[in-house]
């Protein structure tokens, strides 16, 4: 199939977007396209008007702190990946990333155009509920700040206005020499997932973050107090009997 007919827009800056996005009926962004464009060809988004992101200055950078770390919505998942701050303070953001479809989907992915699509298979919003993400909006009316607790309103359905668009994701980096883990499982290879737990220690308190399946489409956060274990099979261990669950090597068997 492909998309319906729609009108294509390519602003230059950021007030130009917000502009046409204020003013347009029906209309969505196009960052990297990687999702956004085969739901348009499936038609299962069917839209009047597209704005294409990819123009517009100022919406791309990562800004690693002592304590957070901010990345601007049009960052390529590439550059989060092969981020040498971000490898450092949260080597998890490399271990997800590593997932995300192939070299040329992360190529064009984008962090803002991965969490507006709330796929629920997508590993970011993953990494987003784990490190207590704010996502920031913006709109002609105002900026706000969304925790992502709060950030889903339904499957693939983010707490968006039509006329507010993502402009940065700050998330708060664990402490320095904390414990993670990833474990992710698809039928084949780098195809839809199954399921996929992360996990890091911070002294005494484990933190286990799971992306949404695609029958509860809110984020579980998950809070244990637990030892401090040592390797990743005695923290994958923990992570079984916490959601009362079992990893497998043969997932389909």
């Amino acid at each position: 199939m492909k998309a319906a007919p729609f009108a294509y827009h390519r602003p230059g800056d950021t007030a130009e977007a917000l502009a046409l996005l204020g003013r347009l009926e029906n209309a969505r962004l196009l960052a990297g396209g990687q999702s956004l464009v085969p739901m348009l060809n499936l038609r299962y988004a069917i839209v009047d008007h597209v704005i294409d992101l990819n123009r517009v200055a100022g919406l791309t950078g990562i800004e690693c702190g002592a304590e957070q770390a901010t990345i601007r919505a049009m960052t390529r998942q590439h550059v989060i990946l092969d981020h040498p701050a971000l490898r450092e303070r949260a080597p998890i953001f490399a271990a997800a990333l590593r997932y995300v479809g192939h070299l040329q989907t992360r190529n064009r992915g984008t962090l803002g155009g991965s969490l507006a699509q709330m796929d629920p298979a997508a590993e970011l919003m993953g990494i987003a509920a784990l490190l207590d993400a704010v996502v920031h909006v913006e709109s002609q009316r105002g900026a706000r700040d969304i925790a992502i607790a709060d950030f889903s309103a339904g499957y693939m359905t983010p707490s968006l206005e039509p006329d507010e668009m993502i402009t940065a994701v700050a998330f708060q980096l664990p402490a320095a020499g904390h414990g993670w883990g990833f474990q992710e499982f698809a039928q084949l290879g780098r195809s839809l997932k199954l399921w996929d737990g992360i996990e890091f220690l911070e002294c005494r308190r484990e933190r286990i973050g799971k992306t949404p399946d695609r029958s509860r489409p809110k984020v579980l956060v998950l809070r244990l107090e637990v030892e401090v274990m040592d390797g990743a099979g005695k923290m994958f261990r923990s992570f079984e009997s916490a959601l009362h669950t079992r990893f497998v090597d043969d997932h389909l068997g």
